[in-house]
């Protein structure tokens, strides 16, 4: 189910390409490093995070999976600072692929799994921007479903 939520999360943002920086690259990778040279464009990797289980009654179970989502962006750097630019347009995509998982699941499951919860802390990643001049960030997005025995 993990691979699954996860593709779903990949089609979902790829329809939505129109509202990402043009040439953003979608892709499911169970690992998301990436070296300066792959960001030619901007990259969102979707992995499979994580999963719990609980038992909701003798024949079904409540399981949460986690999904993170981490776009990547090269960054032009001023006095060892990304630049106000590309830092602006970083957030703006952050901020798109919030709106578009949450208009998601505001319209139904996603996957055949209900949102319960998203965050992203902090937006980026100083630290990856002065050391690789790549901006970074995560969003960790947690979804539910009920499976029956």
């Amino acid at each position: 189910m993990d691979i699954v939520l996860a593709d779903a999360v990949v089609s979902l943002l790829t329809a939505a390409g129109s509202q990402l920086p043009t040439g953003t690259i979608i892709e499911r990778r169970l690992l998301p490093i990436y070296r300066p040279a792959d960001l030619v464009a901007p990259r969102v990797a979707v992995a499979p995070r994580m999963q719990s289980r609980t038992l909701a009654s003798r024949a079904s179970t409540k399981r949460e999976h986690v999904v993170q989502i981490a776009p990547h962006k090269t960054a032009v750097m001023v006095d060892g600072q990304p630049s106000e630019t590309d830092l602006a347009a970083f957030v703006a995509l952050m901020q798109a692929i919030g709106d578009v998982i949450e208009r998601a699941s505001m319209a139904g499951t996603i996957g055949g799994a209900t949102l319960v919860s998203m965050s992203t802390e902090p937006l980026y990643d100083i630290e990856a921007a002065k050391s690789m001049n790549v901006l970074r960030g995560v969003w960790t997005v947690t979804f539910s479903r009920i499976a029956k025995a």
